[in-house]
């Protein structure tokens, strides 16, 4: 009976891996699409508005994000084009690094031809690109002052495993900030399958209580949630497509089931005793 139960989970697990990785898949196909230098394709136009800082490379300023997280050693989750990590470069100096991992090949492409750009502009060397998962993330324990990431973690089949990744990367007492979109209310089902919503990071979206609990199993320790319906709004007043698609499938605004958060944690420090007997 033991024997059956144990094929039975595992039939169901390698079936939840097949449709995290089919999802995985369209989410990197829809953002392949996307990896274009700004002006030449409108895209989704999803998220912040690209930033105007003239030292950030014009191809990296299309802004598939939900929010603005700014930061020493930073880590950027889906960098996509790059733009938060130029951004971040510039913050932490000549003394300080930035690496930016995507999934998304063609992302990171156009992500290190702004190198050059960067470096002129700015004289920097400071800022590198990895391909990988956000869940399996191309780094070493513990080297990380700060994690950011902008509207990419609702994008995951398995948002768990990422947090886990976010705290083994971290240094203790290092911060987390990340911007994500969390929902006020349950999806109804059809919105929830549309793999365009995914794109869109809302289909992927929790309810905001999960959300932070997620960050609490990992480990962290939540500092801080802000919540912030009015990103839906913004999108509404740009005349967003996805926007539309999105409040015709609803039938109502979109701000009543949907908010941009901005979460800050961080990763604690091991007290002295732990120190003293390890």
């Amino acid at each position: 009976m033991q024997a059956d139960d144990d094929r039975m989970a595992m039939g169901h697990e390698t079936e939840r891996e097949r449709e995290g990785q089919e999802m995985r898949r369209k989410v990197r196909a829809g953002y392949a699409k996307l990896a274009v230098p700004a002006g030449e394709e409108a895209g989704a136009g999803i998220g912040r508005q690209p930033t105007t800082d003239d030292t950030t490379p014009a191809s990296s300023r299309y802004g598939l994000s939900c929010g603005h997280p700014v930061a020493e050693a930073v880590l950027d989750l889906g960098c996509g084009r790059g733009g938060d990590v130029f951004e971040a470069g510039q913050l932490v100096g000549p003394t300080g690094c930035v690496i930016g991992v995507d999934m998304t090949a063609e992302m990171l492409d156009t992500a290190r031809k702004g190198i050059e750009t960067y470096t002129q502009d700015t004289r920097l060397h400071n800022v590198e690109f990895r391909l990988g998962e956000i869940e399996h993330l191309p780094v070493r324990d513990g080297i990380f002052d700060v994690v950011l990431s902008n509207c990419v973690i609702n994008l995951s089949p398995d948002k768990g495993q990422v947090w886990r990744e976010i705290r083994r990367a971290l240094k203790p007492g290092g911060r987390v900030c990340v911007s994500d979109v969390a929902l006020l209310q349950p999806l109804p089902d059809g919105v929830r399958v549309a793999a365009e919503n995914w794109i869109g990071c809302v289909s992927g979206a929790e309810l905001i209580p999960d959300y932070i609990q997620r960050v609490a199993q990992s480990g962290l320790v939540v500092q801080s949630i802000e919540s912030d319906p009015s990103y839906t709004s913004c999108l509404g007043e740009c005349s967003d497509p996805f926007y539309a698609r999105l409040r015709e499938q609803l039938r109502t605004d979109p701000s009543d089931y949907i908010a941009s958060v901005t979460v800050r944690a961080t990763k604690p420090a091991p007290l002295m005793s732990d120190l003293y007997w390890h």
